[in-house]
């Protein structure tokens, strides 16, 4: 199988590229395959080379911008504005004297949901950093690659975290 680009051969496919008793039958399917990524591969060097494309990046980039530090900015007051609350909710000393002895002082409440809070923020800015970085590179078509694996990699990477989270909390854990 023979795969042209602008009448020149540029790939040549035998059943002993693939290897395997069924190399024959999965050649059309592997030339379709490598003619779709050379499809793909032409038309992000011409979209590299137009200007048109670079302006309509940067301008999808600069909005993707703008939006990621109002959505950091809204949570940053939002975590403020809890945090405010819950001191004056729970850092009432009068309310000390008549609760039981087994409820939790405000303090330690206080410390606890500062404590969680902090680290809800954290995630939350860590998924809105991967989308911001992941929109970006999109943009544009040599870092394409890079933003189309930027939100693979953090998904793999959260998803690694709460499995060895949840093995270590398991009950039987295995070995």
């Amino acid at each position: 199988v023979r795969v042209l680009v602008n009448d020149v051969v540029v790939l040549h496919l035998v059943p002993d590229d693939l290897g395997g008793a069924q190399a024959g039958v999965l050649l059309d399917a592997a030339a379709l395959d490598a003619e779709r990524r050379l499809r793909a591969a032409v038309g992000e060097l011409r979209e590299a080379r137009e200007p048109r494309h670079w302006v309509v990046g940067i301008g999808v980039s600069l909005v993707a911008t703008v939006v990621a530090l109002a959505v950091l900015k809204l949570l940053a007051a939002g975590r403020r504005r809890l945090l405010r609350h819950a001191a004056r909710r729970l850092g009432d000393e009068t309310a000390a004297a008549t609760r039981p002895w087994w409820q939790v002082s405000g303090e330690h409440a206080i410390a606890v949901l500062r404590g969680v809070a902090g680290l809800l923020s954290w995630v939350v800015v860590l998924v809105v950093l991967d989308v911001w970085v992941s929109t970006v590179l999109r943009q544009f078509a040599p870092t394409r690659v890079w933003g189309e694996r930027a939100g693979d990699w953090l998904l793999a990477q959260l998803l690694d975290l709460a499995r060895a989270c949840l093995l270590y909390t398991s009950p039987n854990p295995r070995d």
